[in-house]
């Protein structure tokens, strides 16, 4: 059996691989954003992405983001909407300007394009909209949105949220929650993205404490849940461990949030067992070929216990046919 090329390898008693798992700083897992992210999504049907400062059709779908890849390197965008006029709208949001990135975004057009070509998408009149929400700490000054390179042109729709008056949208939207108005769709959205409308990180990490605050403050439970998930999905690079916490516990509070909150935790279980399955796989090929029925075992098991303890009886056995006979006992 070949080892996979996205597998961890063991190394000095560590998982070491090209997978690297996020950062210990953040506040939310991998696992964790997509499932914000796909429900977050989904609440975007029928909303416009004004408050940006775009002039584009409202959203009607949202499609995943998952594009085969060309390079194993390669990410997800953050996300990919179906518009009002047809045309798609690929969406990622930086904080920082490099010119380069206009290849990671042709990179994303390759792959949707491929994927429409494959589900039969006649793709000869079709509309592909690169936008690139940057937060406050780039403005427009700094920015280039066209690469030309002759026969190939990359353009991109920006948006600054440096350009959002952050201390007047949030005196606005704090005196209609405390004065129990309603929300509308762009105080919900500028309420969201609030904390990137700030300079720094410190400010940023903030600014996304006092949004949840006042998103806890909203009387209508959907429009909260829509609130908490947002800032959460947005500022997840931003928001600390303690803060994401108790997101998802306001989350779990609510009808909706708590199918949210169960989804993440299952989502993340499902992500530690696999990263294990990985481990022990990669373990058991440097010994020897995995037969099918063993690997077929070791990849149904769900039990992260049991797991860990194939992975020390597999961390000493001197072959796979020597694992194989322990663990079957």
């Amino acid at each position: 059996m070949h080892k996979p090329k996205s597998t961890p390898a063991y190394k000095g008693g560590m998982w070491m691989g090209k997978r690297k798992r996020r950062r210990s700083g953040t506040g939310i897992t991998a696992q964790n954003k997509d499932v914000v992210s796909k429900w977050f999504g989904e609440t975007m049907k029928n909303r416009s992405l004004s408050v940006y400062g775009f002039d584009v059709p409202k959203i009607v779908d949202v499609r995943p983001t998952n594009l085969p890849a060309i390079e194993t390197n390669e990410k997800r965008m953050d996300n990919l909407f179906l518009l009002e006029d047809g045309s798609y709208a690929l969406l990622d949001y930086e904080s920082d300007y490099r010119l380069s990135n206009k290849v990671k975004y042709a990179g994303y057009v390759l792959r949707l394009l491929r994927r429409l070509q494959k589900e039969g998408i006649d793709i000869a009149n079709l509309r592909i909209r690169i936008i690139v929400i940057y937060t406050a700490d780039v403005t427009r000054e700094q920015t280039r949105d066209t690469l030309n390179v002759g026969d190939v042109i990359i353009y991109t729709t920006e948006g600054f949220l440096s350009e959002i008056p952050s201390e007047e949208v949030k005196s606005r939207i704090q005196r209609k929650i405390e004065q129990k108005q309603p929300l509308d769709d762009r105080d919900l959205m500028e309420l969201i993205i609030l904390p990137l409308t700030y300079k720094g990180k410190e400010n940023q990490r903030q600014a996304a404490h006092e949004a949840v605050n006042l998103a806890k403050e909203i009387e209508d439970e959907g429009m909260q849940e829509m609130a908490l998930a947002g800032i959460l999905s947005f500022s997840d690079k931003i928001i600390d461990k303690e803060l994401a916490n108790e997101i998802r516990r306001c989350l779990s509070m609510t009808k909706v949030g708590a199918i949210i909150a169960r989804e993440m935790e299952e989502s993340e279980a499902r992500g530690e067992v696999r990263g294990r399955v990985l481990s022990l796989l990669t373990v058991l090929s440097s010994k020897g070929e995995v037969p099918k029925k063993l690997e077929q075992k070791i990849q149904e098991q769900t039990k992260g216990e049991l797991l860990d303890q194939w992975l020390k009886i597999a961390a000493v056995a001197p072959d796979v046919a020597a694992f194989e006979e322990q663990i079957m006992h």
